[in-house]
């Protein structure tokens, strides 16, 4: 038999220690992976972040990165251009794929020219829950961006928005400079349920009163203020949301943000609720097949169905979404004289009142988004009493439910999005 040459031992050396290095490699992985799988199983947020950046979308598509490259449209509104804004968000899938390794992140304003505080607020929340969950799985990872051109944009992203929700030191604004940068913040989050003291007043009541202040605080430039009146209605409309995100979602992780900057000259005061939950459409679908409010629902889909008005950008999700909105309609309804079913109503008809300027045209832009649903309302249409005298609004000519609404009814044209 031949005696090994020093070169074939060199060599079987080489190849050895290449592949314990591979092993190694493989079962640090396969760790990093449990870890992460850990972490999604156990944190709500995380999961549905996952789902509405596109859950296994990427997977197999890129074997490793370690930069991701985000750079979001020159509109970046939930209002007007919701599918291209996520559509921009979603390129932080790959955070979440077991085949990716990621070391750095990074965010572009550059090309933004207009933005809305709910797409800021959603970003985010979004890019601070991918560097928590990347950090917390045994990586290192970092995070930059690019600001707008426009002051006023950046100050809003500092105030409320990615960087301040990344807490970058010397670039987030706190509530104590809001003076000196001339602006109004307002932010409540839910309480974890085991954080909550006994004998504290309860969360939602405290948002709501301070809610009431904030709008108070913005109007202060006009030297006017809300009636007693107006700021009773007022607690109760954003209560009654609130409520429904409790009650609704399955998820009790809501957020009110509310943002005036004194020195735009449009002097727009913005606020965004929302929470990462269960769908308007999945409550009513979780409904047994006898249940009182899934019958009344089917009704609805059953007309559309035999009319031939279901399509792609009109389909059953949104049917379910429009309805949910009208009057005495509620998933937790269990006879037809039941009184809920009242919140999005006194909601849209506070938008309607205020909506309108002295010259009749629109002045204010609201959105409702719930999975796929994105319905837009900017005083077009009007909540009416139908026949029967329930508020109904269909967003069509003929305020008929019966009948498909026109575009301010549209499907987020994004296939993988799953929940908001």
């Amino acid at each position: 038999m031949k005696k090994p040459s020093e070169v074939d031992l060199f060599l079987l050396i080489k190849r050895t220690l290449r592949h314990l290095a591979r092993l190694r490699f493989k079962r640090a992985r396969k760790k990093a992976l449990n870890t992460r799988l850990g972490y999604l199983r156990r944190d709500m947020e995380l999961k549905y972040i996952r789902d509405l950046l596109g859950r296994g979308r990427f997977a197999g598509r890129m074997s490793y990165r370690k930069i991701l490259n985000v750079t979001l449209p020159k509109l970046f509104s939930l209002i007007e251009n919701p599918s291209e804004s996520l559509r921009a968000l979603s390129k932080l899938g790959p955070i979440f794929e077991s085949n990716c390794v990621i070391k750095r992140i990074s965010i572009s304003h550059e090309k933004v020219s207009g933005h809305d505080l709910a797409a800021e607020v959603l970003l985010g929340r979004v890019v601070k829950a991918c560097g928590t969950f990347l950090s917390n799985s045994g990586g290192d990872v970092s995070i930059s961006g690019v600001y707008p051109t426009s002051d006023s944009m950046a100050k809003l992203i500092r105030s409320v928005g990615v960087v301040k929700e990344l807490e970058v030191d010397g670039h987030q604004i706190d509530g104590s400079s809001e003076k000196k940068e001339k602006i109004v913040l307002f932010s409540r989050r839910a309480i974890p349920e085991g954080d909550i003291s006994v004998g504290s007043l309860d969360r939602k009541t405290l948002t709501t009163q301070d809610f009431v202040d904030h709008i108070n605080k913005c109007l202060l430039g006009c030297k006017v203020k809300l009636t007693a009146h107006a700021e009773q209605q007022l607690a109760e409309y954003v209560g009654e949301i609130l409520d429904n995100v409790q009650e609704h979602s399955g998820n009790n992780d809501w957020q009110i943000v509310g943002y005036l900057d004194k020195n735009n000259e449009s002097r727009v005061c913005e606020v965004v609720i929302f929470n990462f939950g269960k769908t308007i459409s999945d409550t009513f679908k979780e409904l047994e097949r006898d249940d009182f409010a899934k019958s009344e629902m089917m009704g609805y889909l059953e007309c559309h169905r035999r009319g031939n008005l279901m399509m792609p950008n009109w389909n059953e999700d949104d049917l379910i979404t429009l309805v949910a909105l009208q009057g005495r309609v509620s998933s937790k309804n269990s006879e037809s004289d039941d009184t809920r079913g009242h919140g999005t109503v006194d909601l849209i008809s506070f938008f309607q009142d205020i909506c309108l300027g002295e010259d009749g045209e629109a002045k204010a832009k609201m959105c409702i988004m719930s999975g796929k649903t994105h319905i837009k309302f900017d005083g077009k249409y009007k909540m009416k009493n139908d026949g029967n005298g329930r508020p109904t609004i269909a967003f069509n000519v003929d305020n008929d439910l019966r009948k498909i609404p026109d575009k301010h009814l549209n499907e987020i044209n994004l296939i993988f999005l799953s929940k908001l």
